[in-house]
């Protein structure tokens, strides 16, 4: 089944850069390109079905799931879901399905300041 446009939503991905450097405390510094519009389709909630395509313990709100197989969306992403990115994100990118037709994201919404 194809990824139909109009169970897409525009929402804001923004990709983790590990630039190299280092802290004090030695952990390494990451940092995030400018938000990026995507179409994407975005399931209302996570379901209690039989399946559990991420595994048992995994905590996870909604999926989104698209059919373009070349999305730079990883673990490592921010997202802003139904809110313009000059505001502090709201959901992170839990874990990465990819299968032969498509790839799905488990994603946890997350309190931001």
């Amino acid at each position: 089944m194809r990824n139909l446009k109009r169970n897409q939503i525009k929402l804001y991905y923004s990709l983790a850069i590990a630039d190299g450097g280092i802290d004090n405390n030695g952990n390494s510094i990451v940092t995030y390109t400018k938000p990026k519009a995507i179409y994407i389709s975005v399931s209302a909630g996570k379901g209690e079905a039989t399946m559990q395509p991420y595994g048992r313990d995994l905590d996870y709100d909604k999926e989104m799931v698209t059919t373009d197989k070349k999305c730079l969306i990883d673990e490592n992403s921010r997202l802003w879901i139904g809110i313009e990115p000059t505001q502090p994100y709201n959901y992170i990118v839990k874990a990465k399905l990819p299968s032969l037709n498509s790839v799905r994201f488990a994603i946890k919404r997350v309190t931001t300041s």
